[in-house]
């Protein structure tokens, strides 16, 4: 379902000059909505592991409960009002420890991803910043039945218009991966905290949003700072 997730009102840090004055460029409010939550069919650009070398899972070195998050911990995804484009791009695996490609699991489901679009109006009512963007994941990976982790989990930009005036920059942040099961029945779970700034000539304003994938599919609410 389609929501509003949030209309926030925004504390600037500002110049000292400025910091009485409201001028019409100022940033007046936030919009944050989703726009889709779901299955996906898309596939991300190649940045896989599916190529190394398979492991022995039987020989009981892997620590199955011991989820650990493999990847990149922080990865810019817009700089100056550019997406920031890779051909290898960054994502993150939540994988029980012992086993470094997501490809040595098997019954992996398909991928989900959520869409959410942060508009900015200015005081003259003016739309400023669109910003669209997806959180990507896919889940339940396992193997003989035991454990459901995460594989391939991005956040990348979709679409990016800003008015002249305007800076934008973005960039992702992975927490730690936790068992959210049993040691028996370990559940991958991953935090990604996307943190963006808005500035003018005189003022900034500061936003993030969380989002929380699990291994066992069950999706959970996005939270806005």
């Amino acid at each position: 379902m389609l929501q509003h997730i949030a209309i926030l009102s925004l504390l600037f840090a500002t110049t000292a000059a400025g910091a009485d004055a409201v001028w019409p460029w100022d940033i007046k409010s936030v919009e944050i909505r989703e726009v889709y939550a779901g299955p996906t069919s898309e596939v991300l650009v190649e940045n896989d592991c599916s190529k190394m070398g398979r492991l022995n899972l039987d020989d009981g070195a892997i620590g199955w409960n011991e989820i650990v998050a493999i990847g990149e911990k922080v990865w810019k995804i817009v700089e100056n009002n550019k997406p920031v484009v890779d051909v290898q791009a960054p994502v993150v695996n939540a994988l029980p420890r012992g086993v470094e490609c997501w490809a040595d699991l098997d019954s992996w489901k398909a991928p989900r991803a959520r869409v959410l679009e942060v508009l900015y109006k200015n005081m003259l009512g003016m739309e400023v910043v669109k910003f669209r963007f997806r959180m990507q994941y896919t889940y339940g990976g396992g193997r003989g039945g035991r454990g459901q982790y995460l594989a391939n989990v991005a956040v990348r930009p979709e679409e990016l218009n800003v008015l002249w005036g305007y800076t934008v920059n973005a960039l992702v942040e992975v927490g730690q991966a936790v068992n959210l099961g049993s040691a028996d029945s370990p559940v991958a779970g991953l935090e990604l905290t996307l943190k963006w700034t808005v500035k003018t000539v005189m003022k900034e304003s500061q936003n993030s949003v969380s989002f929380f994938a699990q291994g066992d599919g069950v999706e959970t609410q996005t939270v806005v700072f």
